[in-house]
């Protein structure tokens, strides 16, 4: 999975309600947005992303490089 956006979502925990960023308060959902969304808990899922890139990226040059050196 691909971490394509940020949704505040929020369980009351004796309705089982869920309401959305939209629903809440404004000063309520940018404190939760604040709380939840930092660098610390954002980075590790882009981390894991640059780390796949990464390998297909040297994957694809040792492939490139060694059809090179055998075409010679």
């Amino acid at each position: 999975m691909f971490l394509i956006g940020r949704d505040v979502l929020l369980e009351c925990s004796h309705c089982k309600r869920t309401m959305s960023a939209k629903e809440l308060p404004m000063e309520l959902a940018q404190k939760v947005r604040a709380g939840c969304f930092t660098k610390r808990n954002v980075l590790p899922m882009f981390t894991g992303l640059l780390l796949i890139a990464a390998v297909i990226g040297v994957s694809t040059v040792g492939v490139a490089s060694e059809d090179r050196n055998t075409d010679s």
